[in-house]
C-alpha cells in the first residue's frame, strides 16, 4: 500500500468514525464511561498480574473494588450532601437578610459617591433575574426528569458502564494489539513512541488532578467541619 493509499485509508476511516459518532451521540456516554474507567484501572490490572493472577481475575478483583468504593462513597457522601443542601436551602433567607444589613450601609456610602442606582431598583432587577433564572432552571429540571431519553440514559449508565468496563479491560491489551497491528509498518516505531508519550503525559496529568481534587476536597470539608463552619461539605 502506498502513501497515498494509507492516507486515503486512513481519512475515510476517521470520516466514518465521526459520522458513527454523530449518529450514535445519544447511546455513547456509558460506552464512552467505560472506556475511561477501563483506561484508568489498567494500571492496576498490570499490577495484579504481575503477581500471577490471571487477567480474568484481575479484572474481576479491580472492577469489584472500584464498584464497592463508588457504592461506599455515594452512601457515605450523598446523605449528608443532600441533608446540608436542604438546611442551606432553608437558612437562605436569613442569610440573605444578614447580608443586606451588613452591606447596606456600605452601598448608601458607594451610591453617593458613584451615583449609582436606588437600592429599590437594585432590588427589583434582582427579583425580575432571579424569578426569570428560577423559571428557566425549572422547566429545564422538568424537561429532563420527563424525558425518557435522560432516564434511559441514566439507567444505561448505571447498568451498562461497569459490563463495558469489565469487559474492555479483561481485552485491554488485546485491543492494543489489533490496534498496533493496523499501524503502517513503516511509521510504527514513531508512532508507538508518541502513543506512549502521550499516554504517560495524559495518565499523569488525569491522575494526578484527581488526586489532587479528592485530597483537597476531604481536606476542606473536614476542616470547615471541625472547625464548626455550617455546611462545610457543600461549600
Amino acid at each position: 500500500m502506498t502513501a497515498g493509499q494509507q492516507l486515503r485509508f486512513w481519512l475515510i476511516g476517521l470520516v466514518v468514525a465521526l459520522v458513527a459518532i454523530y449518529l450514535l451521540r445519544t447511546i455513547l456516554l456509558p460506552f464512552v464511561a467505560g472506556m475511561a474507567i477501563a483506561y484508568f484501572l489498567d494500571p492496576a490490572c498490570d499490577r495484579l498480574e504481575k503477581w500471577k493472577l490471571s487477567r480474568t481475575a484481575a479484572t474481576a478483583v479491580v472492577t469489584l473494588v472500584f464498584a464497592l468504593l463508588i457504592v461506599i462513597a455515594f452512601l457515605m457522601i450523598v446523605p449528608l450532601l443532600a441533608d446540608q443542601f436542604a438546611q442551606l436551602i432553608a437558612a437562605l433567607p436569613d442569610f440573605l437578610n444578614r447580608a443586606h444589613d451588613k452591606l447596606l450601609p456600605y452601598y448608601a456610602t458607594m451610591q453617593r459617591r458613584f451615583d449609582l442606582p436606588d437600592l429599590t431598583e437594585l432590588a427589583a432587577l434582582a427579583r425580575d433575574r432571579m424569578g426569570s433564572a428560577l423559571v428557566f432552571i425549572g422547566q429545564s429540571v422538568g424537561n429532563v426528569a420527563r424525558g425518557g431519553v435522560a432516564i434511559a440514559n441514566l439507567l444505561s449508565l448505571v447498568f451498562i458502564t461497569p459490563v463495558v468496563t469489565f469487559y474492555l479491560l479483561r481485552d485491554w491489551d488485546r485491543i492494543v494489539a489489533q490496534v498496533d497491528a493496523l499501524l503502517p509498518r513503516h511509521h510504527a516505531v514513531v508512532i508507538r513512541t508518541q502513543a506512549r508519550n502521550v499516554d504517560q503525559t495524559l495518565a499523569g496529568f488525569a491522575r494526578g488532578q484527581a488526586t489532587v481534587c479528592l485530597i483537597l476536597a476531604a481536606y476542606y470539608a473536614t476542616a470547615l467541619a471541625l472547625v464548626g463552619l455550617p455546611f462545610g461539605l457543600v461549600v
